[in-house]
């Protein structure tokens, strides 16, 4: 009995060798996994002595993940049986990767090699507190050192549930908290930089002016001409130029600073150098004369910077929610807001003039409020009941801004040109002409009140003569009282 069951688990033993090789254990070519492509991720960029690392997926799942490596110039930059590539020197390669299964399977990833690697990264914000019921957005600025290297950056918070981050550097706020924004290097350095945002339910009350302050005068004011994927605008630099000169020429000691060609991260950036030193006592410009958007899905209300390329979703909008955060937070006093574009009437009407039906959804809540503080706006109206913002804008909603020649050899937009022949000064030049035509009761003191009501009489007879004008309109909502030009 022992020897016949010797001889059987011999028998078991021998036929368990033969399977595999007799290919009878279920592992034929047919149920092999083919690879058919492969998939890359890593970055771009790269600097000169520095590496990075690709990663290969090679597909299906099941597939063979062996992959060789090849360089198409190896003294830009060489890669090693691993993936890691380094930068030899300044230039272009193209890093392909080849399934060692199938030679037929591969896949070729670009790289630049920069000359300087990222030194130092340091980021800063116009302000470290943000508040969930008010302006709960700004940008945080990267200054990458030294100058030339490679300066795009990969962005990254520490908790999106508290705060997200977008690939340029905007912040919008969840919950209250607190939250630490990194961005990294992505040229091999392994540099970072980060900053630590402070996240309030409710923002503190607005500063009141003190009783017997002086009031001073600051503007800011930006023309976008040179656009680089859409239609220039000419016309901008004269309504630029003619607003300054009327500005200067006017009330004395204005504070005025002029930017043109902007891209919409440069204009947010802008705001709070020009208004460095206002205090609650002082009054505040920004004035705008550019392209303008209304994308109702993505940008209700948003200025255009030069590299706007069509792209709804491009970080180079200026919303009117993230233009107002920037004037709420560098403007302790009240604040005036001219602008001279499409989609400007976007920023301060409510209700439902069109057929859009996100006219009571985002446009509503981004566009409208973005004007208002917490005390919100009339619901029959719209109005403004904001004690803290002016707004002049060139359009109703839905309509376009419209350049015209109103000057021989010189367009100019028809909000810019009412308003400066309003106070009594010439287009473009902006030289006063001795009285302002809209200071009807003569006390040298021209309130927006006044302003709005002989403006509006230029724009009618300028749509007379022009009918493409037709839809131009001035509106204006805020504080009828306020002084703002004086002689």
């Amino acid at each position: 009995m022992k020897k016949t069951l010797r001889i059987i688990f011999l028998l078991l033993v021998t036929f368990t060798l033969i399977l595999p090789a007799a290919g009878l254990s279920g592992e034929t070519s047919a149920d092999r996994v083919e690879p058919e492509k492969i998939v890359l991720k890593g970055s771009h960029n790269l600097a000169v002595g520095k590496s990075i690392r690709l990663k290969a997926a090679v597909k299906p799942a099941g597939a063979s993940q062996e992959v060789k490596w090849k360089s198409s110039d190896k003294t830009v930059a060489r890669v090693s049986k691993n993936g890691k590539v380094t930068g030899i020197k300044a230039g272009d390669v193209t890093i392909t990767a080849v399934s060692a299964e199938n030679p037929k399977v591969r896949k070729t990833w670009s790289i630049t090699v920069h000359a300087k690697p990222v030194k130092k990264i340091k980021l800063s914000a116009t302000a470290t507190t943000l508040y969930l019921d008010v302006h709960k957005t700004v940008q945080v600025v990267a200054q990458v050192s030294p100058q030339g290297a490679y300066s795009t950056l990969e962005w990254k918070s520490s908790d999106k549930k508290t705060a997200t981050v977008s690939d340029s550097g905007f912040v919008t706020a969840r919950k209250a908290g607190t939250v630490t924004i990194t961005a990294s290097a992505v040229d091999g350095s392994g540099k970072t930089g980060s900053i630590t945002l402070t996240i309030e339910k409710k923002e503190p009350p607005f500063p009141e002016p003190e009783e017997g302050q002086p009031v001073h005068y600051y503007a800011l004011l930006v023309n976008n001409c040179n656009y680089v994927h859409i239609t220039r605008l000419p016309s901008t630099k004269h309504d630029a130029k003619a607003m300054k000169n009327a500005l200067a020429g006017l009330n004395q000691g204005w504070k005025i600073t002029g930017k043109s060609d902007l891209t919409g991260s440069q204009i947010a950036a802008a705001i709070p150098k020009a208004f460095e030193g206002a205090t609650a006592s002082d009054i505040c410009l920004f004035y705008y004369s550019g392209h303008g958007s209304e994308d109702m899905d993505y940008n209700p209300g948003a200025l255009m910077g030069i590299r706007y390329n069509g792209d709804s979703a491009t970080d180079d909008l200026l919303t009117a929610e993230k233009l107002r955060d920037q004037l709420i937070r560098s403007c302790p006093g009240k604040v005036i807001v001219i602008l001279e574009a499409c989609g400007s009437g976007a920023v301060i009407y409510d209700g439902d003039p069109l057929s859009w039906a996100q006219s009571s959804g985002s446009f509503s809540r981004a566009a409208v409020r973005a004007f208002s503080d917490v005390s919100g706006t009339d619901p029959r109206t719209g109005e403004l009941l904001s004690h803290k913002f002016t707004v002049l804008t060139t359009c109703e909603h839905g309509d376009y801004g419209v350049n015209l020649p109103v000057v021989e050899g010189c367009d100019s937009g028809l909000l810019t040109y009412s308003i400066v022949r309003t106070l009594g000064c010439g287009y473009p030049d902006g030289r006063y002409s001795g009285s302002m035509a809209a200071d009807t009761n003569g006390d040298g003191l021209l309130t927006l009140g006044e302003l709005k009501i002989s403006a509006n009489a230029y724009l009618k007879d300028i749509k007379n003569k022009f009918p493409d004008a037709t839809t131009q309109v001035f509106q204006y909502f805020g504080d009828d009282q306020m002084v703002l030009f004086s002689r």
